[in-house]
Order: C-alpha cells, then structure tokens, then sequence
C-alpha cells in the first residue's frame, strides 16, 4: 500500500508539472483511498498536506461517478431553445455569450472562443470545435489553419468584417485524459446547436458555410440524412439558409493536393456566386493544373 501510494503521489505530481491543475474523483474512491492511508499513518488526519484530498488516478479512469459528472456537465441532457431579447445585434450576442459561458464553463476545458468577426455579414462560418491548447503549441496547427482562412478570404477579395466564424463547441477540448472521457461523453454536440441556431438569429446572414464533417454531421444531420461526401459542395437550407459544406482547414493541411485544393476553392467561388460577387478570369483558374502545352 505504501508504494502504491508514492507512485500516486508521483504520478500526481507529473501531472501538475505537465500544466493540469484538477481532477475529479468518485466519493467511494476518494473515502476508500482515504482510509487506507490513515490505517499506515494514522497521524496523517492532523496534517493538512494529507493526501486525503488526492484523487487517486485508476478510479478516474475505470469508475466515474454520476456525483462527479454531474459537477462538470451543465445541467439537462435535452435541447434547449433559446429566446433572444430585446435590443441591438451586439447586445444580443452579448447576452447570448453569457448564457453559453454560464452553461457550459464548469466543465473544466480549455478557454471558450465565442466568435470573431463582423456582426452584419454576409457569410456565417462555422467549424467544429478548435483544437487543444496543447496541440496548437506543439505544432503550430492553429496559427496554419488561421492563416489558411486569411488567404481564402483574401483570394475571394472579401471584407474580414464580411464573415462571422464560430465553432459548434465553442471551447477547446479536455487535454486530461483522465477526465475527458467522462465529461465530454455526457454532452451532445446537439447541446451546443441551439447557441448557433440563435447567432444564425442575430446576424441574419446571406449564407451559412459549415467546415468539416464533424460540423455537418452535427449540425445537418438532424434534418438531412446525407453523408459529409454527398453534401459537400452542393447547396441545402436550415431554417430557410442557404448552406454549404466544404472541408475544414486542418483537412486540407493534411491532404495538401492540388485536386483538394481546387475542390475547396470551387465551393468558394459559389459562395461568390450566391453573394452575387463578380469573379475575376484570374479567381477562376486558382488550382487548375497547368497547361504542359
């Protein structure tokens, strides 16, 4: 028992040098632990670094609690329909962003990103969800598929102020493996739709533009039983939208082929189209094979 614990103790400490700061245990678990430790050290009760207040890492693993989760999920399974109040675009997106934060912060994951962008546009992006701190520090995936859009924008000679992007999930994912599993198993990505639905309702925009399958299969799915390959590229409606899905940038970082590319890039240019913008001779020859004539 007493080794068992120091490789506890070990391991907890690797996890706080490795940036995790909490975790979570079932009260069973945690008394078990607990009782164990005081029949070896039966001082420890007066010490107030006892490690009665250390949750033990396999039961996080192997026996999650209901208690527990009910502490990181927000509160009701079932969708949920928002009503916007009164006022201005701002003040409703405003009140709109308090509401998300107040459901779903207590979930322990990574900084929320609301949105970014112009509040009159003309075009509503909308991906998954980002990726993890850790994994946009490591390689640089963020600042590539930040930087991935800029272009697109640029090439389609659109106004930054001219798109509003959101992701479904609007928080990075749980980087503890230990706790990710149980918290992010509980709650549907249908939960996070009726916050998109009502920024759709603020910034009443022209076109929604959905990246990636994961946002499809979330956000369309309901409705439209049709696979990610199938829709890509070809227009439908939510809500009487017009919608269009194309991949994700962290796709096409990762298959970087000239076919890919121009794919991608014919889903832009109808998105011109609908917006009724014109398109220059040298827009429309963006990643066609060159000529070996």
């Amino acid at each position: 028992m007493e080794q068992a614990i120091r490789y506890l103790h070990d391991e907890l400490r690797r996890l706080k040098a490795s940036g995790i700061q909490s975790l979570y245990v079932d009260n069973d678990s945690l008394e078990a632990l607990s009782t164990a430790y005081h029949q070896r050290n039966p001082q420890s009760s007066k010490n107030p670094n006892s490690l009665e207040s250390t949750p033990p890492q396999k039961h996080l693993q192997q026996n999650p609690s209901n208690k527990a989760v009910k502490k990181l999920a927000p509160q009701g399974s079932k969708s949920i329909t928002i009503k916007l109040p009164d006022g201005t675009v701002s003040e409703k997106l405003d009140w709109l962003e308090k509401q998300y934060r107040a459901r779903f912060e207590a979930i322990q994951a990574g900084p929320i990103s609301f949105a970014s962008g112009g509040q009159q546009a003309d075009i509503l992006l909308c991906r998954y969800q980002g990726e993890t701190l850790q994994h946009q520090h490591s390689n640089g995936a963020h600042s590539k598929q930040t930087a991935l859009l800029s272009k697109v924008l640029q090439a389609m000679e659109l106004a930054e102020q001219s798109i509003y992007s959101t992701h479904l999930i609007k928080y990075s994912p749980i980087e503890n493996p230990l706790v990710a599993n149980t918290v992010e198993q509980k709650i549907s990505p249908h939960e996070h739709l009726p916050y998109l639905l009502a920024q759709i309702e603020c910034i009443q925009p022209k076109v929604l533009l959905i990246l990636g399958k994961a946002c499809h299969d979330a956000v369309l799915n309901n409705t439209q039983k049709v696979s990610f390959a199938q829709s890509r590229g070809q227009w439908s409606n939510l809500h009487h939208l017009p919608v269009l899905t194309s991949y994700d940038p962290n796709y096409l970082l990762q298959n970087d082929t000239l076919e890919t590319k121009r794919q991608f890039w014919e889903d832009m240019l109808q998105i011109l189209v609908k917006l009724e913008r014109p398109i220059s001779n040298k827009q429309s020859n963006y990643f066609l094979p060159r000529s070996t004539g």
